[in-house]
């Protein structure tokens, strides 16, 4: 568990840190996966230059909305763990069905609701793994 957020000035703290994460993240993703495409799209002898070309447009699109997804579930998720005064795998779900209402909102509102359902219960059964499962422990 995590340290329950003393002030909402924590938790927007913490909330852009985990954007900045995100950014990076989500930009060096973009590189590889573009440099890919634009050499697969690239006419030969020009491959080299063309992914470059489409890693300089395009990936840092990808890190931008990875970060604006990161700073949803983070705010959303930091917000209800300080006003609940518990940290647990509700606020991981809600903060997933923000981050799925805000970003498909604009194809219509049940189309935000229902990727905002799928989001928050992935959220909820990554959050409610425990770790024992996950990694593989040895008897001493």
């Amino acid at each position: 568990d995590q340290e329950i957020p003393a002030t909402l000035s924590d938790v927007a703290t913490e909330s852009i840190g985990n954007c900045g994460t995100a950014f990076a993240s989500g930009t060096f993703a973009g590189c590889v996966y573009y440099s890919g495409v634009g050499a697969y799209l690239a006419p030969k002898g020009q491959r080299i230059f063309f992914a470059l070309k489409h890693v300089r447009d395009r990936a840092t699109l990808l890190g931008g909305s990875i970060a604006l997804w990161s700073a949803i579930f983070h705010t959303s998720k930091g917000g209800l763990t300080w006003a609940r005064g518990k940290d647990d795998p509700y606020n991981a779900s809600a903060g997933g069905f923000l981050v799925g209402l805000v970003s498909n909102y604009r194809v219509g509102l049940s189309n935000g609701i229902r990727e905002g359902l799928r989001i928050g219960m992935l959220c909820y059964v990554i959050y409610t793994l425990p770790a024992n499962r996950i990694y593989l422990h040895v008897e001493k």
